[in-house]
């Protein structure tokens, strides 16, 4: 009997790898998969997150133009993020997470080179997976918990109907032997049994049985457990000791008074390591109200009665980096709407609404360590995954597919490294429960992230290409640009970005700053997870560019500039149109890399710097002639086609020639191919969305 209570325990808990206790020095090589980030990576995610939301702000395209990039400095618990526009903001770490304290400017940006006139190449590609079904036990080859799994293993069907969960995990890693010290223990509400099962992973299982009519359980990193008992009309507050080799759930204290307690949510002010600040929302149904309570040692007082919902059934905390936020999810509406509100400790403020289809019905929700929202539709048995900001990111499609899915449970526990300190974690799984019955009942779903719907974008003269993409989790982009010759052209970090839409733009540029020729690209854009178990995502991408080259004559860059044969620059100011190549009789440009069996575009800017109006007369090859007459203000010819004669030996010479006094003065020149299109061919391995 004892192998088999080993056995079913090890099948019911083992949400998060087995820890042995020879464990690697490194935890990473624990595969535990639990959320940790540098205070770099939590300051581009606020100032990415800050960018998205601020309207008419910066893009976050604008981290990979280096004349945008922001310059990140840490000094302790303080960090300043400064544009060279001006632009200024400034975080301080409190509690461990990093918090925006003042923004100068950032408003007032603007994005370059988005939107208007670009060419959409067809098609939409993913990579990656949101959600991944793994067995339950990997070791007894158990992809599902069952009452059949259980009736074989136990002689007994364990469960009545469970329908809520939660767990505590602790783990110190330390230099020396024993290197792992872990503990992690799963708790299950059974409402139909009357009992709180709950099991270790050091294998020993049991139950707390004085509870009527458990509705809703929560647990803290102090191992307190929270539960909604309404059959007595009270929160039953039980304490784990997770020291102690065989803990059992003891009595602390209780929250009496309310009439019908429901689901309840835990808020650790943003400080999960510290308890004396915490707060605990519960819903009392028969009131149809979200009651708040101050949490302390030996008891909880209430401080606020929040109204005017209908129906309403749960409530989920937000979360930031794993500490609580100010944000308060709740279903209500008999399980059609979603709510995000935001809490100023006085009141509830609706900051988004989300309504289900009809023939859906909402039962459970949850909050990842980084906030984003997991959403149970019962109806269709399926789980659905939304940014803090209630914007749909996946849906669960993993094979099997649950069936009468009601309630999840995301891992969280307390992390001790030697040497780095304590910090609170979530991980990458998901515990699903389903009807209980004889082939379901519990599932498990690990968390990854996914690119999803992406698309690239061209400049409508093709000088940029953009892909637009749906990060399913927050992730450390980077991006890899190839020739036909697999040669790395550009390599684009914009750091770390959060859920939601994203973009990044490459200007058609090298490591080096210069502009790159027309040909074949290999595009690989790939985002890391922050779990610490987990392997990049990567999307992999061809496509030909166009040739496209843009002149800022005489201009202080010699990049942009590379193509000039004969002329001075000659400057006035910044801005191109205050610059240009000149030179008494007639400045020379030479385009080389064009091909005969193409077709390309010309438009120049003549300019007068000392303001005199002239006449100036353009040749390209010796087809091609073009007269313009410049004043006060820049000419410019439009764009005008080529003869195939003036490139036939590959390559174009263009003449601006002086034809009045003052001499021949270019501003810029563009050249560009046409009638090639913009077409993306997702590389191998890279499925289609």
């Amino acid at each position: 009997m004892k192998s088999r209570i080993e056995y079913i325990t090890i099948i019911l808990i083992s949400i998060i790898v087995s820890i042995q206790a020879q464990a690697p020095r490194s935890p990473k090589d624990l595969g535990a998969g639990w959320a940790k980030l540098s205070d770099r990576a939590q300051v581009e995610l606020l100032v990415n997150n800050l960018q998205r939301k601020t309207p008419g702000s910066l893009a976050a395209a604008q981290f990979t133009a280096p004349a945008a990039a922001p310059e990140i400095y840490l000094a302790g618990d303080q960090a300043r993020v400064a544009y060279k526009d001006g632009t200024e903001l400034t975080l301080r770490k409190t509690g461990g997470n990093w918090k925006l304290e003042t923004k100068k400017g950032l408003a007032a940006r603007r994005d370059e080179d988005t939107g208007e006139g670009e060419v959409i190449a067809p098609g939409s590609f993913s990579a990656g997976a949101t959600f991944r079904s793994v067995a339950v036990s990997p070791a007894h080859r158990v992809d599902r918990l069952t009452r059949s799994v259980t009736r074989e293993t136990l002689d007994r069907s364990l469960f009545g109907a469970p329908e809520k969960s939660a767990s505590y995990y602790r783990a110190v890693y330390s230099e020396e032997a024993p290197f792992v010290q872990a503990t992690y223990i799963q708790l299950v509400a059974d409402p139909a049994w009357q009992r709180i099962l709950y099991g270790s992973m050091d294998r020993w299982i049991k139950s707390y049985d004085d509870v009527r009519g458990p509705a809703g359980i929560a647990v803290d990193a102090d191992g307190r457990v929270f539960v909604a008992e309404a059959g007595r009309q009270r929160v039953l507050v039980l304490q784990l000791h997770p020291d102690e080799e065989n803990t059992a759930l003891q009595f602390l204290f209780e929250i009496p008074g309310i009439d019908q307690p429901g689901e309840l949510a835990l808020n650790d002010n943003g400080t999960p390591l510290d308890s004396s600040d915490d707060l605990l929302y519960v819903i009392d149904a028969a009131g149809d109200r979200l009651l708040k309570y101050t949490l302390d040692a030996g008891g909880a007082s209430r401080v606020g009665e929040y109204e005017g919902f209908s129906f309403l059934q749960n409530v989920q905390c937000g979360k930031w980096n794993g500490g609580s936020t100010a944000g308060i999810y709740t279903i209500d509406q008999v399980g059609r709407r979603i709510c995000y509100w935001e809490d100023d400790g006085n009141a509830l403020t609706l900051r988004e609404e989300i309504r289900g289809e009809p023939g859906q019905y909402f039962s459970a929700l949850k909050v990842d360590h980084f906030g984003n929202v997991y959403v149970v539709d019962n109806t269709n048995s399926r789980l659905f995954k939304y940014s803090a900001d209630l914007e749909l990111l996946d849906s669960d499609r993993s094979a099997p597919g649950f069936a009468g899915l009601a309630s999840i449970d995301i891992p969280f526990g307390k992390i001790t490294i030697a040497g780095e300190g304590s910090y609170w974690a979530g991980f990458d799984q998901v515990l699903g429960l389903e009807r209980w019955s004889e082939r379901s009942g519990v599932q498990r779903r690990a968390l990854g992230i996914a690119i999803r719907d992406a698309e690239f974008r061209a400049g409508k003269d093709m000088q940029h290409v953009t892909s637009r993409f749906l990060l399913t989790d927050p992730g450390e982009v980077s991006v890899h640009i190839y020739d036909a010759q697999n040669r790395l052209v550009r390599e684009l970090r914009p750091g770390w970005m959060g859920s939601g839409r994203q973009q990044v733009t490459w200007q058609r540029r090298n490591q080096q700053g210069a502009q790159v020729p027309p040909g074949s690209y290999h595009y690989q854009l790939k985002a890391a997870s922050p779990y610490q178990s987990a392997d990049p995502v990567t999307l992999d991408a061809s496509f030909y560019l166009p040739l496209y080259y843009w002149q800022n004559c005489g201009g202080s860059d010699a990049r942009d500039d590379a193509f000039r044969v004969q002329g001075t620059p000659r400057r006035s100011g910044d801005e191109p149109s205050q610059s240009a190549a000149t030179d008494p009789s007639q400045v020379i440009y030479r385009f080389p890399g064009l091909n005969p069996e193409r077709e390309y575009e010309l438009e120049l800017e003549i300019v007068s710097l000392d303001g005199t109006a002239g006449r100036q007369r353009v040749m390209a090859g010796e087809n091609f002639e073009l007269a313009v007459l410049a004043g006060e203000a820049p000419a410019r010819s439009g764009y005008r086609k080529l003869p195939a004669e003036s490139y036939r030996d590959g390559q174009l010479t263009v003449r601006v020639i002086a034809e009045t006094r003052g001499g021949a003065a270019v501003s810029q020149i563009w050249l560009k191919e046409t009638g090639a299109g913009f077409a993306v061919q997702v590389d191998e391995g890279t499925p289609a969305a």
